[in-house]
């Protein structure tokens, strides 16, 4: 398979160097038979480092993506990631005649402020409408599931007293598409200061709760053509430990991550327990919901 991406963008020389196939998109030639089309709302404020996470598990997907990647329009942030973003993203203005197989929302460091408070919350709105009409099916992750959820179904965030963060055992609940040839327990990612309340998804005839942990909480909920991933299955090895590290760095109050560094121990280097079911994951998702 190939990842068809704008020529240019910075993440592609590393892609390359790991083996992993891809071809300009002004190269290709665009059969609508042979290719998928995603877009990727990228909310982190680590353009390249997420957009790395995310190519890394579709280019496992088995098929030819082609990616757009979206940011928003109604929020400035550095001058060098406005300048980027014009580069290598689209915003909504410049894809809303455009038809996608799937659209991916990121998570964002926003996830303790109310959702109304943030200044693109009008136009993240916008584009989950936008995802509806345009796409046959929506994946989002951490911050971005919670205020899906939020907005379609008024299901409330609500603060922990300490951050969830490390990683996780999970139970699958329910059988779905999403956890095909998954193990009955696996291990995921968290990084995050709140939470949903699980009955809250229990009660809700629309939504199913596919996943969970007993420690980390609800981790997959589904409706019938959406997916939300309260978790980072998308990390790669090192970004829990860069994240501890800055805190550290920051003097931030930061426990060690959960289950992550051998023998708790942050000099040694992390253990990988996620890879596998993350790759299934978005292999799912392409496979069997955009289609």
């Amino acid at each position: 398979m190939s990842l068809i991406l704008t020529r240019g963008l910075p993440a592609i020389e590393i892609l390359v160097d790991e083996g992993i196939d891809v071809i300009f998109e002004q190269d290709y030639i665009l059969n609508k038979n042979k290719y998928k089309k995603i877009a990727i709302l990228n909310l982190m404020p680590i353009k390249i480092d997420t957009e790395l996470d995310l190519l890394r598990r579709l280019d496992k997907s088995g098929g030819d993506l082609l990616i757009d990647f979206i940011n928003i329009s109604t929020r400035k942030s550095s001058r060098v990631c406005n300048e980027y973003t014009s580069d290598f993203y689209k915003t909504l203005e410049d894809i809303k005649d455009t038809n996608y197989d799937g659209v991916i929302i990121t998570g964002a460091p926003v996830e303790q402020m109310e959702f109304e408070e943030v200044d693109y919350w009008d136009e993240l709105k916008d584009i989950i409408d936008f995802s509806k009409t345009n796409s046959k099916s929506t994946l989002y992750i951490c911050w971005a599931a919670q205020a899906g959820l939020y907005k379609d179904y008024n299901i409330k965030k609500h603060p922990l007293e300490k951050k969830c963060f490390g990683v996780f055992e999970h139970k699958v609940n329910k059988d779905s598409k999403i956890v095909e040839n998954f193990d009955e327990l696996f291990f995921a990612p968290h990084s995050r200061h709140t939470t949903i309340d699980i009955n809250d998804i229990k009660n809700n005839s629309e939504l199913n709760l596919v996943s969970y942990s007993d420690k980390a909480g609800a981790y997959i909920i589904a409706n019938t053509r959406d997916i939300y991933v309260m978790g980072h299955s998308e990390y790669a090895k090192e970004t829990l430990d860069k994240e501890y590290k800055r805190d550290i760095e920051k003097e931030v109050e930061i426990e060690i991550p959960i289950n992550y560094y051998p023998e708790d121990d942050p000099f040694r280097e992390p253990e990988v327990k996620w890879k596998e079911h993350s790759e299934l994951l978005f292999k799912n998702w392409i496979n069997n919901y955009l289609i």
